[in-house]
Formats: C-alpha cells, structure tokens, sequence
C-alpha cells in the first residue's frame, strides 16, 4: 500500500512538473494584432507591442516595446539582380551596419510565401535580430525583430510566430 501512495505522489509531481514546462500556445490571430499594407501585404504583431507613431511612412512602421523592437519596410528594387544576387546583397548591407554571426537560410512561410531568414547581432551593442525578407521582382520586403540579448533568447521562439505571418498578397 505505501509504494501505491508512493507511485501516486510520483506521478502527481511528475505531471505537475510537466504542465509547468510547457509551452504556452499561441495563436497568433487572437493573441496579436493584425497590420495590413493596403491590399499588398498583412501581418501580425503582439498585442504588448504599441506601434511608434514616429516611423510611421509609406514604407515602414516600426512597433516597441520596453526595449525590444519590430518593424516592417518596403524597399523598391528596380535592378535586375537574381534573387539569390539580393540576398547576398542584403547580407552584405547587414554586414555594413556592423552586424555579425549572420546566418541566412530559406523557409516557406505559412502563406506559402517563400522568404530568407537572417539572424545575427550587432557588434558594439549586442543586440540580436532576425529579419524575415521576401524578395519581389521589383520590391523587397522586410518584417524585423531586435532586442538586446536576454530579451532575444527569451522571447525569440514566440516573436518568431509573429515574423513568420507576413504575407504578400501579390507580385
């Protein structure tokens, strides 16, 4: 009878223990706030963040928090560059704003869009980024998160949900 108890006890502070380590869940459309650029592209934002009406322009907005930050731009691009000439390009442009560790990769958002993720930090400052960046014929567009180291690690996986809503809705 004691090792049932025991058995019991186990298990109780076992499932505890797990409820407590799991993720939260996250759903994005009710959880944040959508953005939406005319008809052209949309995203989502955390409710948390409040969007700085001083970078408000056609091209970009910027939204804060404490000291974390996300922005979405619009860049024309009237080259004739490959897409993979504008993503080497784009790291080269990061790599101009002192920023290092880059790593750059492909990935197929949930809209289906297919965009390069660049992750790194600036050096001097510390501070963390990734930027999700879907290359158009003729215009680039960017949504970014940047926050100093702790806040990066610890938020990354949730705001990473976030980055990844960006939908262009056309080309």
């Amino acid at each position: 009878m004691k090792r049932i108890v025991q058995f019991f006890a186990l298990c109780t502070i076992l499932c505890l223990s797990a409820c407590h380590n799991q993720k939260e869940t996250l759903f994005i459309e009710k959880d944040g706030k959508l953005y939406e650029v005319f008809d052209q592209v949309s995203f989502y934002y955390p409710e948390t963040f409040e969007a700085d009406a001083r970078t408000f322009d056609a091209d970009t907005i910027q939204f804060c928090k404490n000291e974390e930050f996300m922005s979405y731009s619009s860049y024309p691009d009237s080259t004739d560059n490959t897409i993979e000439e504008m993503s080497k390009l784009y790291e080269g442009q990061l790599q101009q704003m002192n920023a290092s560790d880059i790593v750059c990769y492909k990935k197929t958002l949930p809209s289906g869009n297919e965009c390069y993720i660049y992750t790194g930090k600036y050096i001097g400052t510390g501070i963390e980024f990734k930027h999700v960046v879907y290359f158009a014929k003729d215009v680039t567009y960017v949504y970014r998160y940047q926050a100093p180291h702790d806040l990066y690690k610890e938020h990354i996986d949730v705001i990473s949900k976030y980055l990844e809503s960006l939908t262009i809705h056309y080309e």
